[in-house]
């Protein structure tokens, strides 16, 4: 960093406040007539200190003169403390500077810049420290290795606009804050770790005089103090001077970087629903201590899950972000694109075309290629199919694999094993773990018929989709979350399949319910194995009604209705307690589904077309709704909802109706309503039929026409789920639709073109 004169005497006397906190208000001074660079008197000590850009030996000969005339003049008025004076220079004292000083040796020291900030922390051995330590949720053996490849995805603020991990470094040096969110395995922590590199680079080639400290807050549980965060960590990389690290940051030298607010543990649901904000509050203590706290001019970069929070403001409010006088931007981290996904496979040894289905998240890939698998995940016949179909494949395959190793379990068993597991993360609010070693071996005993030998051990040890164990336990979780939904969904199929000799034990302890590729791939086993709709019915009033499995009765009745079943009221009468969704959607539904009523249940997130008949639906009694898409207010909604709670509506439907009402052609609207509902609303693909919704007859004649350009220009892959279309988007293609939506009038991007042909 580039000091005039000015500058570089003012980050001197800044040092030496954060050195000698005692002295903080005491800086230059005039004594014996003369201007001082700086004195400080502390309770033991008077530090005199003169400081310089020159690196002339006259100007050090002159400072040094300074220096040991005022401490005689200090020893008289301080005879009890000691004196310590200090010449510095801005670069490496020159050979004749130290000749100069070294004749008062004893009284005054000589250092540079650098060495003098050395002082409130040895930032080298910090950075080596920290270099050495594991990076948030990323594997530690790329974490710590200096031959990483970092692959740089697309970062986008709340406008649109692409950041790079270079950009996002500078705006740090120059003070500004940042929110980083992404879904979980997108890919934040080694971003994260990227902005790490960035800034402990540009500190060492002097082009900041700020350092970098990365915290893994999952390493903070329980703590709710800045200064005692940075002492654990401190200690946790193994550098030994804790308080340092905490003064470099009071001092404003540190630029902290606090990676995944999301796994500060917080409590399990326990049907505790209006609880589940306030906890959410509760654990965010920590990082509203670093928000209020962090030095003016010193920048903060928080990263977290996108959906950890039912809404913006309420991140805002946990956060400490509004009340803050610290402006944040918000950061969205986009999967890889289609290119950098094939940059970061080729770096992997895989060179071959990739289906649309497999998660472009970093921490899934980069497992598979780890594990020897990409040649399973990828291979041809997985390339068109659905969603659920692909994984369902994926997961057959990647067991029959690892029965290899051991003759003594099938590739089978070794999918019921993982699924068990995948059920056992269920206990977890989040559903991915940690799941105990002592749970694997009980799980491997009821699924295999006998205990874990020496051989099988090698099967427990690397189970696809469980990430590394734990330092401390030796725990294990689901290192993605589509892998770990896909493999959900097996206990569920194994239920409906035969009901009643159902270990209810299984789904005692579930927390919330499947997400939407888990429903989608128990959908696809049973129109596989021809289950008709009386038994899926069957099988949810047996949950409903002979045992307390609320949530396996809803993940039923959510697969009932991925399969167009109908379950009307004047046949049925069944009810879902106290359950967690975290995501529920009747944007499809066609059939009647009145005969549920749920009762206390929370869904963070909910999505309800306004063409779906309110008599089609179920019935929602005193549950709590995060985020209501479908509707815009209390009053806007139908009878079927009775003393529930909403934090917040969002109207896409409204949205529709004003894109259609633009003064555009008829083409580009419908286009443009069709490109929101496939690539900006939630789900894994879009039903051929929901494409039609809220449409007129002329506007829905353009449909068939609309989706032949969107599949041949590789918008979208067609493909079957349930029996039904399922139009899958293409996601890399996820910026270019944003651009045209947004600016619509104005975009010049070809697809536009094409649609106005049809």
């Amino acid at each position: 960093m580039s000091f005039d004169e000015y500058e570089f005497e003012n980050e001197v006397r800044r040092v030496a406040r954060a050195l000698w906190p005692s002295a903080e208000y005491q800086g230059a001074s005039v004594e014996d007539g003369k201007e001082r660079d700086g004195v400080f008197v502390t309770d033991e000590c008077v530090h005199l200190i003169e400081c310089t850009v020159s690196r002339k030996r006259d100007k050090a000969i002159d400072d040094a003169q300074k220096l040991s005339k005022l401490a005689k003049t200090m020893r008289n008025k301080h005879a009890t403390k000691a004196i310590k004076c200090w010449f510095i220079t801005l670069d490496e004292p020159t050979a004749d500077q130290r000749e100069v000083i070294k004749k008062h040796e004893g009284l005054i020291s000589t250092m540079s810049l650098d060495q003098f900030r050395s002082r409130l922390i040895d930032v080298s051995n910090y950075i080596q420290c920290r270099k050495n330590h594991k990076f948030g949720s990323m594997e530690e053996s790329e974490s710590i290795s200096n031959k990483f490849h970092f692959i740089e995805l697309d970062i986008l603020n709340n406008d649109g606009q692409k950041f790079s991990t270079e950009e996002l470094s500078n705006t740090l040096m120059d003070g500004s804050s940042f929110i980083l969110l992404g879904d979980y395995g997108a890919g934040k922590s080694t971003t994260m770790r990227e902005i790490f590199m960035n800034l402990q680079r540009k500190f060492f080639q002097n082009k900041s005089n700020k350092f970098p400290v990365f915290l893994n807050l999952r390493e903070h549980y329980g703590q709710v103090n800045a200064d005692e965060a940075l002492e654990r960590h401190a200690r946790k990389i193994g550098y030994g001077s804790p308080l340092h690290l905490v003064k470099a940051w009071r001092a404003g030298y540190a630029i902290v970087l606090l990676d995944g607010f999301d796994e500060i543990a917080i409590p399990g649901w326990s049907g505790q629903a209006s609880r589940l904000k306030k906890l959410r509050y509760d654990s965010m203590q920590l990082v509203r201590e670093f928000v209020r706290d962090t030095p003016k001019g010193c920048g903060l970069a928080i990263s977290g899950r996108n959906n950890f929070f039912n809404s913006i403001p309420e991140l805002e409010t946990a956060l400490g972000i509004n009340v803050t006088e610290r402006k944040f931007m918000f950061m969205n981290l986009n999967d890889f694109t289609a290119d950098q996904l094939g940059m970061y496979l080729n770096k992997k040894g895989w060179s071959e075309a990739f289906p649309s289905w497999l998660p472009s998240r970093p921490l899934l890939v980069g497992y598979l290629a780890r594990q020897n698998l990409l040649q399973d995940a990828l291979s041809n016949n997985n390339l068109e199919v659905s969603p659920a179909e692909g994984w369902d494949n994926l997961l057959t395959q990647i067991c029959n694999r690892e029965s290899k190793i051991e003759f003594g379990v099938e590739g089978g068993t070794i999918r019921v094993l993982l699924e068990r597991l995948a059920s056992k993360a269920r206990a977890d609010f989040e559903g991915l773990g940690p799941i105990q070693v002592d749970d694997i071996m009980r799980t491997f005993q009821d699924v295999c018929g006998f205990a874990p030998d020496d051989r099988s051990i090698v099967i427990l040890n690397r189970l696809p989709g469980l990430g590394s164990p734990r330092a401390d336990d030796g725990a294990r979780s689901f290192i993605d979350q589509s892998l770990a939904d896909a493999a959900k969904g097996g206990d569920v199929f194994r239920y409906i399949e035969s009901p009643h000799s159902f270990d209810e034990e299984i789904c005692s302890d579930w927390q919330s319910t499947l997400r939407e590729l888990g429903k989608q791939v128990v959908a696809h086993k049973c129109v596989k194995n021809g289950f008709s709709s009386n038994k899926i019915i069957a099988a949810i009033q047996h949950a409903s009604t002979h045992f307390d499995a609320h949530a396996l009765c809803a993940d039923v009745v959510q697969v009932a209705q991925e399969l167009d079943y109908s379950i009307p009221s004047s046949q049925y009468k069944l009810y879902v307690k106290s359950v967690f969704h975290l995501e529920y959607s009747v944007d499809s539904l066609v059939q009647e589904f009145s005969g549920i009523e749920y009762q206390g249940c929370v869904f963070q997130s909910a999505n309800f077309s306004s063409s779906v008949e309110a008599t089609l639906l179920p019935k929602f009694n005193n549950c709590s709704f995060g985020t209501l898409d479908g509707y815009v207010s209390e009053k806007d909604l139908p009878s079927n909802f009775t003393s529930c709670t909403f934090e917040e509506f969002l109207d896409s439907a409204q949205t529709s109706k004003a894109i259609l009402s633009l003064n555009l052609p008829l083409r580009i609207r419908v286009l443009l309503v069709t490109l929101k509902k496939l690539f900006l609303q939630s789900g894994a693909g879009r039903r051929d039929s929901a494409l039609y919704r809220g449409l007129d007859q002329t506007e829905k004649n353009l449909i068939p026409g609309l989706m032949r350009i969107l599949k041949r220009e590789r918008f979208v892959i067609e493909t079957k789920s349930a029996g039904k279309i399922l139009w899958i988007p293409v996601r890399n293609q996820s910026s270019r639709v944003r651009k045209i939506i947004s600016a619509p009038n104005t975009s010049n991007d070809p697809l536009l073109a094409l649609a106005e042909k049809i």
